[in-house]
C-alpha cells in the first residue's frame, strides 16, 4: 500500500499525524536538513578551493551578472559555456566577491539540506501509512550521509541544487494539490539542469497514466517552457539552440557511459555498496504504485545520460556528477520499501549506513586531493598571470573557469575547447577549429602539455612559466600534469597561409 491512499484500518489520530507531516516532511525532514547541513559543511569547510574548474566556470559568468553584463563570458561577450543558469544566478546574490569558494560551499551545504529534506518528504508520501514516518526518519538519513551526494554537495557544481528541485517536484506531482508550485518547481529543474526532463517526463507521463493529474502535466509544462525559452536564449546568443558544452560533449558512447556508470557511480553510493539496497529498490520496480513509476523514471534517466554525452571512463567527479543529480532517487526508493518488522527494517537499513560510515571520510579525502590539483593547475597559475601579465593580454586556455575568474576584466580569455567559444566548439574541422582561435588573435597561452605541443605548431611560442601538479587525483590513474604558460611571438607560415592571415595586419 502507498502513502497516496490510506488504509482505512489506520486510527483516525495516526492518519491525522500522517497527513499533517507529509506536508513538509514533518520532524523527519528538519532533522535529516540539519544532519545533512553538518554533513556538507563537514565536506566543505577548511576547503581553499573546488574539486572541478568547472565550479570557477559558473564563478565567471554569475560575477558577470553582478557586474550588470548580463552571461557574458568576457565583457560584452555572451556565451553560453555553462548549463545551470539558475545555479550561476544562485551563485550571483552570494556574498562571493570576498571568499568565493567559502560563500559557494556554504550554498551547496544549504541545497543538501533541502534535499535531505525532499528525501524524507518522499518518502513519507511513497510508503505505506503503517511505516511512513519510521521509512522518512531513514531515508533522511540515507540521503544525508550518502558519500556521492556529500562530495556533490562540497563540489560547487549544481548538483545538489538539481536534485533537491527534482525531488520536490515529484512530491508535489505526487500530492497533486498544486498546479502553480508544480508549474514553478519544473521550471526551475531544467534552469538548474536541461537533463531533469530525463526524469520529469517518464514519472509524470507515467502518474497522469494512472490518475490523469493535472499536476503532472503543469510540471511537465513547466519544464517544456523553461527550456524553450533556454533554447530561444542559446539560439539568440551563440547561433545554435544547445549551450556550447553539449555541443562539445555530444559525442556519446552508450555502452561506454553504461559501464561508467557501473564502474564510478554506483559504488560511490552506500545504497549499492550495503547490498541490501539492490534488494530494496528491485522492490521499488516489482510492485505498482508511485515507488515504481519513480524507479522506472530513473532508470530512464539514466539510460538518457549514458545515451546523450561523451563519458571518459578513467574521469571521477568529473563524470559522475552528470548521474548525480538524480543520485538521490534510489536512496529514498530504498527506503520506502522497508518492511514494517523492525527486523526486518534494521536488516535492510544497518549496512548502509555502515557503508556511509566507511566511505564518506575517504569521499572528503578525495575530494581535497582534487581542489588542490585544481589549485596547482588552475588557480595558481590564473592568479600568477593576473600579475604578471598586461593589462589588454588576450589569454588562450584550455582551463578556462578560474582564469576567467582571477583576471582582471581588460583581458580577454579564449577557451579553445570551446564551451565559452562558439566559434571553436561549432568548428567542422580540425583546420577550422585552429583558424577560429588564429583569428581570436591570442597574445599569451596557459595550456596544459598536449594542447601547448599542438599549439606549437600553429605559433611561435616563447616559454614563461611551467606549473608541476606531481600527483593528479582527478582520475582514476594518477598522473604528472604540467600546465605551460608562453607569450605568443608569430604565426607560423604554414597556418598563416591555411587560415588567410594577412601578415601585415596580424600582431599577436
Amino acid at each position: 500500500m502507498t502513502g497516496d491512499a490510506l488504509p482505512k484500518v489506520v486510527r483516525p489520530g495516526l492518519a491525522l499525524r500522517f497527513a499533517g507531516s507529509e506536508l513538509l516532511g514533518g520532524k523527519q525532514g528538519a532533522v535529516a536538513a540539519l544532519l545533512a547541513l553538518g554533513v556538507g559543511l563537514y565536506m566543505s569547510l577548511g576547503s581553499a578551493n573546488f574539486c572541478l574548474d568547472d565550479a570557477w566556470i559558473h564563478l565567471a559568468y554569475a560575477k558577470s551578472l553582478r557586474l550588470g553584463d548580463g552571461f557574458a563570458y568576457n565583457p560584452g561577450d555572451h556565451e553560453t559555456g555553462f548549463s545551470s543558469p539558475l545555479w550561476a544566478a544562485s551563485i550571483a546574490l552570494t556574498p562571493f566577491l570576498f571568499n568565493p569558494v567559502l560563500a559557494v560551499k556554504v550554498l551547496g551545504a544549504l541545497c543538501h539540506a533541502a534535499l535531505a529534506w525532499g528525501g524524507a518528504r518522499l518518502t513519507l508520501l511513497l510508503s505505506a501509512a503503517e511505516t511512513a514516518e519510521r521509512n522518512a526518519w531513514i531515508a533522511g538519513g540515507f540521503v544525508a550521509i550518502d558519500p556521492l551526494l556529500a562530495f556533490a554537495a562540497g563540489s560547487g557544481m549544481e548538483v545538489s541544487l538539481t536534485a533537491a528541485l527534482v525531488l520536490w517536484t515529484v512530491c508535489v506531482v505526487l500530492r497533486g494539490s498544486s498546479l502553480p508550485t508544480a508549474l514553478a518547481l519544473g521550471f526551475a529543474c531544467v534552469w538548474a539542469r536541461p537533463e531533469t526532463l530525463f526524469v520529469l517526463a517518464p514519472f509524470c507521463a507515467l502518474t497522469w497514466s494512472r490518475s490523469r493529474s493535472r499536476v503532472a502535466v503543469a510540471a511537465v509544462a513547466g519544464a517544456l517552457l523553461a527550456l524553450a525559452l533556454w533554447m530561444v536564449y542559446c539560439q539568440v546568443v551563440s547561433g545554435h539552440v544547445w549551450p556550447n558544452t553539449y555541443y562539445a560533449k555530444r559525442h556519446a558512447e552508450p555502452l561506454r557511459g553504461l559501464l561508467y556508470f557501473g564502474l564510478r557511480v554506483v559504488p560511490a553510493q552506500s545504497w549499492a555498496i550495503g547490498l541490501t539496497g539492490f534488494w530494496l529498490v528491485f522492490r521499488a520496480f516489482a510492485k505498482p504504485g508511485p515507488a515504481r513509476a519513480l524507479a522506472l523514471a530513473w532508470l530512464c534517466a539514466i539510460l538518457a545520460i549514458a545515451c546523450s554525452r561523451e563519458i571518459v571512463v578513467g574521469s571521477l567527479f568529473y563524470g559522475t556528477r552528470y548521474f548525480a543529480i538524480f543520485g538521490a532517487i534510489p536512496c529514498v526508493l530504498a527506503a520506502s520499501q522497508l518492511r514494517p518488522r523492525l527486523r526486518s527494517a534494521m536488516f535492510g537499513t544497518v549496512p548502509i549506513f555502515l557503508a556511509s560510515a566507511l566511505m564518506l571520510p575517504q569521499a572528503r579525502a578525495l575530494q581535497r586531493a582534487q581542489e588542490e590539483d585544481i589549485t596547482a593547475q588552475h588557480t595558481q597559475p590564473a592568479q600568477y598571470l593576473a600579475r604578471e601579465l598586461p593589462a589588454d593580454a588576450r589569454l588562450a586556455v584550455e582551463g578556462a573557469g578560474a582564469t576567467r575568474f582571477f583576471l582582471p576584466r581588460t583581458m580577454h580569455v579564449i577557451d579553445v575547447v570551446g564551451l565559452n567559444y562558439a566559434a571553436a566548439v561549432h568548428a567542422k574541422t580540425s583546420s577550422e577549429r585552429t583558424c577560429s582561435v588564429v583569428h581570436a588573435r591570442p597574445t599569451h597561452v596557459l595550456l596544459p602539455s598536449g594542447f601547448f605541443e599542438a599549439f606549437e605548431r600553429s605559433f611561435v611560442l616563447e616559454p614563461i612559466q611551467t606549473f608541476v601538479d606531481e600527483t593528479s587525483a582527478l582520475t582514476v590513474r594518477s598522473s604528472v600534469h604540467r600546465i605551460h604558460a608562453a607569450r605568443v611571438l608569430a604565426i607560423q607560415p604554414e597556418v598563416r597561409r591555411m587560415c588567410g592571415i594577412d601578415p601585415a595586419a596580424w600582431r599577436p
